[in-house]
């Protein structure tokens, strides 16, 4: 971790479990911990728009129960002011993906945190901890409802040619 005194910038203490402060446990969608593999990071959210703030992290190895949470990490917030307050979200990829922008254009498991908002505090103070972060289970989103009614319009489209095979055998089937 990085030192609290040397720190110039306010920062987020990136830790998913603090005993009896935060506990977001960060699963598969078999239960199974994050583990190996899975990147986090953090962003800043403000006005509809996502700044990623590093360094990164990955997750713990040293026991069953401690993939489910990340290997902590100070995170600087560049430009940051003591009593500002900001709000962030932890985002976790598949490390395959190389980037959250990736995995949510692949299929790949990734999520992304509820929001928490923080107040900075003077580095010499301290980092801000995530109190408030939820754990959550990685996911690959569904196909959304107009990707979903293109493909149904495309499959009546095939079998309504004339002359097309499948068309036929699928009409005469189901007569």
């Amino acid at each position: 971790m990085a030192g609290h005194a040397q720190s110039v910038h306010p920062f987020i203490h990136l830790n998913t479990f603090i005993d009896g402060r935060v506990n977001a446990p960060v699963s598969r969608p078999d239960g199974s911990p994050a583990g190996a593999g899975f990147t986090a990071e953090l962003v800043i959210l403000s006005g509809g728009h996502a700044t990623l703030l590093t360094p990164a992290t990955t997750f713990r190895t040293t026991s069953y129960l401690d993939q489910f949470y990340v290997v902590p990490v100070d995170v600087p917030i560049p430009g940051g002011v003591p009593g500002e307050q900001i709000t962030v979200a932890l985002r976790v990829y598949d490390t395959v993906a190389t980037s959250y922008v990736v995995a949510i254009n692949t299929p790949t498991l990734h999520r992304e945190s509820n929001p928490v908002t923080v107040v900075l505090r003077d580095p010499s103070e301290g980092g801000v901890e995530l109190i408030g972060l939820q754990g959550f289970v990685l996911g690959i989103p569904e196909p959304s409802v107009i990707a979903l009614a293109g493909l149904g319009v495309s499959a009546l489209l095939l079998c309504s040619r004339k002359g097309s095979q499948f068309g036929r055998r699928l009409f005469r089937t189901y007569r």
